[in-house]
């Protein structure tokens, strides 16, 4: 094979690319920062008087991250959270470079009874959305999954195997995101059974 195939030459840009580690040595001190605030958000959660949680949510919360989801970093922090096979009862914060921070309520299985599933339409915050899709891991903001909460009919609602309620900010409002996420947890509480 021609060593000047151009499928496997790196253009100019690429070489400069690949000889500075510059933009590697930038994300990981903007990832430290990202799981630092997903520390104090944590924190944040703890303290919310949240006394019908299932005992066993009641767990501390766990940080972890990969690199690509939609080729992209992310990280994420489960608090307080319960993940057995189909048996889920989470509260997942996410933030995915260049794409979205968000929030989101999860439950399946056995969970699926704790909701107040007449208490959802009620629910204030007008950015709060609903995953309509089968894959129960969509985390970024797709329209052509996550419905408006007003626009999903408790037909539909009670019909999902995977209840996935989601607020999403742009990566640029970091700084709001904690406040919004603690928000979010205190608002969809109202929607667990007591």
């Amino acid at each position: 094979m021609d060593h000047k195939d151009s499928k496997f030459d790196l253009s100019q840009s690429e070489l400069e690319l690949v000889c500075d580690k510059s933009f590697f040595i930038r994300k990981a001190a903007v990832l430290d920062k990202i799981k630092a605030q997903f520390v104090r958000l944590e924190e944040a959660v703890y303290k919310i008087d949240l006394p019908n949680l299932p005992s066993e949510s009641n767990r501390r919360g766990k940080i972890s991250q990969g690199e690509n989801y939609l080729g992209a970093p992310w990280v994420v922090l489960d608090a307080p959270a319960y993940f057995s096979g189909t048996e889920i009862f989470a509260f997942r914060h996410i933030f995915l470079w260049g794409l979205n921070i968000s929030s989101s309520f999860h439950v399946s299985g056995k969970f699926l009874e704790l909701v107040e599933y007449d208490a959802i339409s009620g629910l204030m915050n007008p950015g709060m959305m609903i995953l309509t899709g089968d894959n129960p891991f969509i985390h970024h903001n797709d329209p052509s999954v996550y419905k408006p909460v007003h626009e999903v009919s408790d037909t539909d609602l009670k019909a999902l195997k995977h209840l996935r309620i989601s607020v999403f900010s742009k990566p640029d409002e970091w700084i709001s995101s904690n406040e919004k996420s603690i928000q979010f947890v205190k608002e969809i509480h109202t929607i667990i059974k007591k």
